[in-house]
């Protein structure tokens, strides 16, 4: 196989692996989990919610059932939950909504590169406004950056922003 990339694609800052590794969670079924930790997580984690789940980094919730279309894999995932105990784990065609098959575990892994957790957010608020300070940058324009990152939410162009979220980033 040959990859054909950029020089700029090769030398751009991308958030850090162990993060990923830190926010990754395993779903197991028949263990334990708490519904709205989940949720409270996916958000946190870069996932859109949604009423029904077609595409990657979105997830519905319609009572004990969670969908997931976590960005790594090709068909979305469909928790059952009976209280806290995760009955079943199903993937599901997104286009029918139906369930294909019963999988034991899934892996629940980072939408973004940017993850909206209290460090991150006073990090990325830190160096943005030092940078804005640097460049005589409009006040109104980072206030209304600042506040998008405090509410995490994702704007156009976030994305050339990972560096100042992480403390250490990867080429």
């Amino acid at each position: 196989n040959i990859s054909v990339i950029t020089p700029e694609i090769l030398i751009k800052k991308i958030f850090c692996l162990k993060k990923a590794q830190k926010y990754s969670d395993i779903i197991i079924k028949n263990s334990k989990i708490n519904r709205n930790n989940l949720i409270s997580n996916l958000i946190t984690l870069g996932y859109s919610k949604v009423s029904s789940v077609l595409d990657k980094a979105t997830f519905a919730v319609r009572g004990s059932v969670i969908d997931i279309f976590n960005t790594t894999d090709n068909l979305p995932i469909r928790i059952d939950l009976f209280g806290d105990d995760i009955e079943s784990i199903k993937h599901f065609d997104p286009a029918t909504q139906r369930s294909l098959h019963e999988v034991e575990s899934a892996i629940i892994a980072p939408a973004r590169e940017i993850i909206f957790d209290e460090e991150s957010i006073s990090l990325a608020q830190t160096a943005l406004t030092d940078l804005a300070d640097s460049m005589d940058y409009p006040t109104l324009k980072l206030k209304e950056k600042i506040n998008s990152i405090k509410n995490a939410h994702y704007f156009f162009g976030i994305e050339n922003l990972t560096p100042a979220f992480n403390q250490e980033t990867q080429s």
